[in-house]
């Protein structure tokens, strides 16, 4: 529980520091939410296994020294979370722009 903590407050610093080196806010919004949903994306180790680790490091063990499980199987859940964190930062920010 310690590492999943440590790894999302992780992903937060990663995304925030991020946001500075854009200036529209538009983009800053959604940077942010696509940044984090790309790296805090999770899913099995293994197909069976009940141990979940990060999809990006799946995918760089996957590409470079394990034998293939099946790239799509990793694809499917990364590519839902930078698909539902883009959609969580439009509404975020079509509400933020609302309240001016």
């Amino acid at each position: 529980m310690l590492f999943w903590t440590a790894y999302i407050l992780l992903n937060l610093a990663i995304s925030f520091i991020a946001i500075f080196f854009v200036k529209n806010n538009f983009f800053r919004v959604f940077l942010f939410f696509f940044i984090f949903s790309a790296l805090s994306s999770f899913w099995f180790i293994e197909p069976g296994s009940s141990e979940v680790a990060p999809i990006l490091s799946i995918l760089i063990l996957e590409f470079s020294i394990t034998e293939s499980n099946g790239f799509f199987r990793l694809l499917r859940p990364f590519i839902l979370s930078i698909i539902l964190g883009s959609i969580i930062s439009l509404i975020f920010y079509f509400i933020k722009i609302r309240k001016r």
